[in-house]
This record gives structure tokens, C-alpha cells and sequence, in this order.
């Protein structure tokens, strides 16, 4: 197996696994109504990543100037992935201390 071949397993388990956490998301958005705003730009962005695995599949045939381009805007809407993660988790956390009811 050669690195190009082996990349590309490595991202179909990626591309798989984010499937996945698509559904999970989809999932949770409808039971978080107060949140739902985050789960739904955090499945959106997913649905990117699912996209952007798959375009690894056409790597080897891509110029490097576009793998580059690829590759940063992958970088770049991890970071905003993070954001809205760490934004949902504290909606989440201020909800749950703010509301005194079932615990």
C-alpha cells in the first residue's frame, strides 16, 4: 500500500466516523431546543468536513496549490469548529446552572 493509498483509507474512516457524528448532532439538536441554533451550525460544519474527506480521495490527481488551498480551509473551519463547539458547551452549562429544576 503507498502513502497516497493509505491517505485515502485514512480519510474514508475519517469521512465515516464524521457521518456518524452528523446523525448524533442532528440527534441532539432536537432535543436541546434552547442550544438548537449551535447544533445546527455545528452539523452544517461537519457536513463540510464529511465533503472535505472525500475530496481526499482526488488528492493525488490535485495540483499542490490546490491541496495547500484544501488544506488551510479544512484548518481554518476546524478552528471555527472549536469556536462553536466550546460556545454550545457553555450555552449548555448556563442553562443547566441557571434552571433549578430536574437534576
Amino acid at each position: 500500500m503507498t502513502i497516497a493509498q493509505f491517505a485515502v483509507l485514512i480519510a474514508s474512516l475519517a469521512a465515516a466516523l464524521m457521518s456518524f457524528c452528523f446523525f448524533m448532532v442532528l440527534d441532539l439538536r432536537k432535543r436541546q431546543p434552547e442550544v438548537q441554533v449551535y447544533w445546527t451550525r455545528l452539523a452544517m460544519l461537519i457536513g463540510v468536513f464529511v465533503v472535505s474527506y472525500a475530496v481526499m480521495i482526488f488528492f493525488p490527481s490535485l495540483p499542490p496549490n490546490v491541496m495547500f488551498l484544501v488544506v488551510a480551509l479544512v484548518f481554518l473551519l476546524g478552528a471555527v469548529y472549536v469556536l462553536l463547539t466550546i460556545r454550545l458547551i457553555r450555552g449548555i452549562l448556563h442553562e443547566y446552572m441557571n434552571d433549578p429544576g430536574e437534576r
